[in-house]
């Protein structure tokens, strides 16, 4: 996949306690700003630590009081969240912004997890209008714990604080047409998560205090399966429009994942609840299919680490899903015709 967010301007912007000022330090010319780089004005606290723009969208690296860590639960003090904005983003009419909010696994790091799967290249490429985010886990750790996004209300504390920030009001010239109006709230959000993150997903399904309208996990489910049973069936009945009913898309191929994912539809079976089964990646269902279905489960051949992006299976979750797409696309070309499988 071909992308430019890798290659930054040349104009490159740090944060002070009086707005944006040009930044002079660099980290190889690639990548974000070195962490002892910004300013801060005496006795404010700074949330906003790093802006990058390309032609593809702008990316904003904050340290949140409601990130997941620091928490009293565990030693992680990393409050990193990063968003992403692509350039086609624009707040409608209506004022919300939808979410897409991704969850690394083990042994990651939010930054590496989103640069590694590629995941502002397919939010772009689906062309939908939407932000995401990616808040920081446990770091480089075998761990799954989700710090403040385990309790109550931890989820929609988030996602306020997340809108808040990207509303500043000098960051509004950076993001020019997809600024992020005052008055804008979130709109629809989907969840997702590769490996280990499938737990704190779990929990944001549980208490988190806001609607999530889609998850998608990949290779990422381990375990609380009824959480995730409960959810989808708690709209199954409803006869609402599609936006506003539960959809699962789950890849699998682990151990673990398997048998979890086949339990999973033996709870859907016993409470009558209708989903689609892909044996083979992309050979059996249409774009159509995994669109209008509530649940979908699909058997990956691709490797453990490499299911988000070797398929774009990120970027079709996004196709398929109910936001609303900004551009054109012949994604839909041939709808029912079966997908391309693993290249």
């Amino acid at each position: 996949m071909s992308s430019d967010l890798e290659r930054p301007t040349r104009r490159r912007f740090l944060w002070t306690g009086a707005g944006l000022v040009l930044a002079a330090a660099w980290v190889g010319g690639r990548g974000f700003l070195a962490s002892g780089a910004r300013a801060a004005a005496p006795g404010a606290k700074q949330k906003i630590r790093d802006v990058e723009v390309t032609k593809r969208g702008v990316t904003v690296v904050m340290d949140l009081e409601t990130a997941p860590f620091p928490h009293k639960s565990a030693g992680y003090k990393d409050p990193t969240v990063i968003a992403y904005i692509p350039a086609h983003f624009r707040v409608k009419k209506d004022m919300r912004i939808d979410t897409v909010v991704h969850f690394h696994g083990y042994r990651d790091t939010a930054l590496e997890a989103m640069k590694r799967h590629q995941l502002r290249e397919q939010l772009y490429d689906s062309k939908q209008n939407a932000i995401m985010v990616f808040p920081q886990g446990p770091v480089k750790s075998e761990d799954m714990a989700g710090g403040k996004l385990d309790e109550q209300d931890g989820l929609v504390n988030l996602l306020t604080e997340v809108r808040e920030t990207l509303q500043s009001p000098s960051l509004q010239g950076r993001l020019d047409k997809s600024g992020i109006p005052g008055k804008a709230r979130i709109g629809k959000c989907m969840l997702s998560a590769h490996s280990g993150g499938f737990r704190v997903v779990s929990y944001c399904l549980e208490h988190g205090g806001f609607n999530v309208n889609e998850v998608y996990l990949f290779d990422a489910l381990y375990g609380r399966t009824d959480i995730f049973r409960d959810w989808i069936t708690a709209t199954y009945e409803k006869q609402a429009p599609m936006a506003e009913r539960h959809k699962l898309v789950s890849f699998y191929s682990g151990v673990q994942p398997t048998t979890e994912n086949k339990r999973l539809m033996w709870f859907l079976d016993k409470a009558k609840v209708e989903y689609m089964h892909e044996q083979i990646e992309g050979s059996e269902l249409s774009k159509r299919d995994i669109t209008k279905a509530r649940a979908v489960f699909i058997r990956t051949q691709s490797a453990h680490d490499r299911v988000l992006f070797s398929t774009n299976a990120m970027r079709d979750c996004l196709y398929a899903s109910c936001l609303e797409r900004m551009l054109k696309s012949d994604w839909f070309k041939d709808a029912d015709a079966p997908r391309i499988g693993p290249r």
